[in-house]
């Protein structure tokens, strides 16, 4: 977790667009979930974009619905996590 956290760290003090590729991803969890929510706030509230790379992985998609991601209330939010189909 500490490297994700360095790695992105990293790229939001860049000022380039991120983009995240989480497609080898197997298991993931709601605390890593957190880490990537928190620094794509950050990269919104500063312009900076923060996307990531299609396909959601099923693991990542099976955490987010657990969590309730599918059923946010921002359009934006669901459009990041599930790009844009968050079925």
């Amino acid at each position: 977790m500490q490297t994700i956290r360095a790695q992105l760290l990293d790229a939001l003090a860049q000022d380039a667009p991120i983009e995240m590729d989480l497609t080898g991803v197997t298991r993931i969890d709601l605390a890593a979930i957190q880490l990537i929510e928190s620094a794509r706030r950050q990269a919104v509230g500063t312009g900076q974009p923060f996307t990531l790379a299609e396909p959601t992985p099923a693991c990542l998609r099976n955490t987010l619905k657990l969590a309730g991601f599918n059923h946010a209330a921002d359009p934006a939010l669901r459009a990041f996590w599930f790009n844009g189909d968050p079925q």
